[in-house]
């Protein structure tokens, strides 16, 4: 994010979404707020196993720096690289370049670097309080700001130049304290909710992999019948399609070509071809064999498809063995399936790692039972995770809501 011309966007005067300003507030632009405001470094260093992090935009998160990184710099580079601006404890980073607009407050005195999508912002602290300048940069008001002021491109971008025209709405030094401190503890209880709200849906989604393992695992399930999946089962691999024979128009059958197309039961159908090479038929299910997704699995539609090289259809023997039933034993061999695949030689999954798979074989009419009772049950678990959904979703619209009160003079 080098010193950019002066363009447009860059010059225009930037509304702030709060209405008249609060007694004993006042505008003022950034740069009347900081000592400095300057980038990261604009070549990539030499990079080292072990030293001191070096940061991406990915690694500025609303709320805290990531220092989880892969990339490490000598001491001596970070001697070099930090003469020009060294981050401390109560400066403040802003992502400008890609996902733009999120400040978070440095708080911690470990020596770190960082590249040139990354602002820093020293404060002049008999002025402004970095938490609540983080809060507002972070707030609807300040998104609005970044968002209009942000240049088009690939990737967009707020130069250093249109940072330092943000105008800040800057109350007292005793009412910004006051802001961060009940923020702060509006904040915490909403953190706190929304990791109930999280782990309450996890446990939601978790439901139906529970109840599986409950039936498989169960005194009666022992005394089933276990048998390798291709007594029950017939393997088709699917056959890669050139990118000239298939199209987005819908001409021809269906294509699916991998995980991508997947969804939590079933496949979308985006791509279609004339020249298709290998099928999956209605009651099959669908297994991933290569890629990030290996091992995922999911029922095939109604209608005839093609199948790319990264699935396989396994067609269940109808007098053996029912589509859903078979679905669901296999969706609890997720993770064998995915060790297998990683396991190998060339990562991914062989035929014969798909039909050594053991299937436990009651009978049609048990099949039919424990399919039936399922799906009686997921209707009732789909309505759970419904409400979870909506509370969750709620929860995290909150802090937007909290900031915009803030910054309106409201909180």
């Amino acid at each position: 994010m080098s010193q950019l011309v002066t363009t447009a966007a860059e010059t225009l005067q930037v509304p702030i979404d709060c209405g008249l300003l609060p007694d004993g507030w006042k505008l003022m632009r950034l740069r009347e707020l900081c000592e400095r405001i300057t980038d990261g470094t604009h070549q990539p260093p030499p990079f080292v196993s072990k030293g001191i992090p070096f940061l991406f935009v990915r690694n500025i998160i609303a709320g805290r720096i990531d220092f989880n990184v892969s990339q490490y710099v000598t001491e001596e580079t970070y001697e070099a690289l930090t003469r020009r601006c060294r981050p401390t404890r109560n400066d403040i980073l802003y992502s400008a370049v890609g996902s733009f607009g999120v400040a978070v407050v440095i708080d911690t005195d470990k020596p770190f670097t960082f590249q040139r999508h990354i602002a820093h912002l020293k404060l002049k602290r008999d002025l402004i309080n970095p938490y609540f300048l983080a809060y507002y940069i972070n707030s609807p008001q300040g998104r609005q700001q970044s968002e209009l002021t942000a240049l088009g491109g690939a990737q967009r971008t707020v130069t250093l130049t249109s940072l330092a025209k943000f105008e800040i709405p800057v109350p007292s030094l005793a009412e910004q304290e006051r802001i961060v401190t009940r923020l702060s503890e509006q904040m915490e209880t909403v953190w706190r909710a929304r990791a109930a709200a999280e782990a309450q849906l996890k446990a939601a989604k978790e439901l139906p992999g529970a109840y599986l393992r409950d039936v498989f695992e169960s005194a009666e399930a022992q005394r089933w019948q276990r048998v390798r999946l291709e007594k029950v089962c017939t393997v088709h691999p699917g056959q890669h399609i050139l990118e000239q024979d298939y199209n987005h128009k819908g001409i021809g059958i269906g294509y699916l070509t991998g995980p991508a197309d997947f969804g939590d039961e079933y496949p979308s159908v985006t791509k279609w071809t004339e020249k298709p090479k290998a099928w999956c038929e209605s009651g099959d299910a669908l297994v991933t064999v290569k890629g990030a997704g290996v091992g995922k699995i999911n029922l095939a539609l109604e209608e005839r498809l093609a199948i790319g090289r990264q699935l396989m259809a396994v067609r269940p023997m109808p007098d053996l063995i029912i589509q859903k039933f078979l679905f669901w034993v296999m969706k609890t061999h997720f993770e064998l399936l995915q060790a297998n695949a990683l396991g190998a030689t060339v990562p991914g999954l062989g035929r014969e790692n798909i039909e050594s798979l053991i299937v436990p074989l009651p009978s049609l009419s048990e099949q039919e039972k424990i399919v039936s009772l399922f799906i009686q049950k997921s209707q009732a678990w789909t309505r759970i995770q419904s409400d979870l959904q909506d509370q969750f979703d709620s929860i995290n619209k909150l802090p937007a809501a909290l900031l915009r009160q803030a910054f309106a003079g409201k909180l």
